[in-house]
C-alpha cells in the first residue's frame, strides 16, 4: 500500500488534531460521549500517517461484537504514541492496541500488562525479519555487515527496523558501524517502503545486505538471494490493559479476546486474524529488548 509522501502538512495537520485525546471515536453515539452511558475505550496507537485516515474500519466488526459480548458500549479511539500513557494513566483509555516498539519505549511500560497478543492466519503470534544478501556477496554472516550499506523497512516497523537493529546489536553491530546515509539527515540509516522495496534494493546491489518480513521472502534464491540470519519473532501488536482498569473488567476483555477466534471468528475477517493468544511468559521481556541497547532488557522505571 503507498505512503503519503512526508511532506503533505495537511494530512500531517489533521492526524496531530484528530490525535488528540478523546477527538475521534468509533462506533460510539453522541449520547456516550457526553458521559451519560460510560463506554469502554479502545486506544488504537498509531505511528503512521496512512493508518490514521481511517484506523478504525478494520476493527469496526471486532468493536461490535465485543459490545454485544459484554453487554457494554465499546469506543475505538485514535491515539498517538505520545499519548498512550497519560491516557492508560488516567483512565481516558482503559484499552490499548499497539506495536511491541511503542510498548518498548514507554517509560513506565511496567504499569501496562499485557491481556493478549493477536494470532495470524497462519497461527502465529509472531513473525520474524530476516537478514537477506546477494548470493555471490560479501555477506555470509551478521559480522559481515560492518562497514556495510544495510537497507531496513520503515522505521516504525518493529520487526524489520526494531528488531532488525535489536539483532545487530546482540552481535555487536552498532549503527555506527554500518555505511550511513546522507540524506533525508547525514548518519541516517537506509529505510525503504516495505520489503519488496528492500528486496529489490539488495538484489540489485543497492545495499549489501537488508532486512525483509518473513512473509515478504518468496523464493529468495530464484532472486539470487540468500538468508542469512533471521529475527526474534515480534508480535504486530499487543493489547495492554490501563491502571485503572477493574480486573473484573479486565478478565471479561481478556476472556472475550481468547476466545472470539473460536465463538465469532468473522468478527476478524477484516484484520486478517485467527483469534488471540494469551501473552507468552517471555514477551514482555523480548519486547523490551527493542528499545534497550545491545539487545538487554532495560530494568523498568
Amino acid at each position: 500500500m503507498p505512503r503519503p509522501p512526508a511532506s503533505s502538512p495537511l494530512v500531517l495537520a489533521a492526524l496531530l488534531l484528530c490525535g488528540s485525546a478523546g477527538c475521534r471515536h468509533g462506533g460510539l453515539p453522541l449520547i456516550n460521549l457526553l458521559g451519560i452511558d460510560k463506554p469502554l475505550v479502545v486506544a488504537l496507537v498509531t505511528e503512521n500517517v496512512l493508518e490514521a485516515i481511517n484506523p478504525f474500519t478494520p476493527y469496526e466488526p471486532l468493536r461490535a461484537e465485543m459490545t454485544r459480548s459484554m453487554g457494554r458500549q465499546v469506543a475505538l479511539d485514535l491515539c498517538l504514541p505520545l499519548q498512550v500513557e497519560t491516557g492508560l494513566d488516567n483512565g481516558m483509555y482503559h484499552v490499548a492496541i499497539l506495536s511491541p516498539a511503542v510498548y518498548a519505549q514507554l517509560p513506565h511500560r511496567e504499569r501496562y500488562s499485557i491481556l493478549a497478543v493477536p494470532v495470524d492466519e497462519r497461527g502465529r503470534t509472531g513473525r520474524s525479519a530476516l537478514l537477506i544478501a546477494p548470493l555471490d556477496g560479501s555477506v555470509g554472516t551478521i559480522a559481515d555487515v560492518r562497514g556495510k550499506s544495510v537497507a531496513f523497512c520503515r522505521a516504525d516497523c518493529p520487526r524489520a527496523h526494531f528488531a532488525a537493529i535489536e539483532l545487530l546489536k546482540r552481535n555487536g553491530i552498532e549503527k555506527s558501524d554500518l555505511a550511513l546515509e546522507v540524506f533525508p539527515l547525514p548518519g541516517s540509516l537506509k529505510h525503504l517502503p516495505d520489503s519488496a522495496a528492500v528486496i529489490e534494493h539488495v538484489r540489485s546491489g543497492g545495499s549489501a545486505a537488508g532486512f525483509i518480513d518473513e512473509d515478504a521472502a518468496g523464493d529468495l534464491a530464484a532472486a539470487k538471494l540468500k538468508e542469512v540470519a533471521r529475527t526474534t519473532p515480534v508480535p504486530d501488536r499487543l493489547v495492554v490493559r490501563s491502571p485503572k482498569l477493574d480486573d473484573a473488567t479486565a478478565g471479561r476483555v481478556s476472556e472475550f479476546l481468547l476466545q472470539v477466534g473460536q465463538k465469532h471468528a468473522a468478527a476478524l475477517s477484516e484484520l486478517h486474524l485467527k483469534g488471540y493468544a494469551a501473552p507468552p511468559p517471555e514477551l514482555t521481556t523480548e519486547c523490551m529488548k527493542l528499545a534497550a541497547p545491545g539487545g538487554q532488557a532495560p530494568e523498568p522505571k
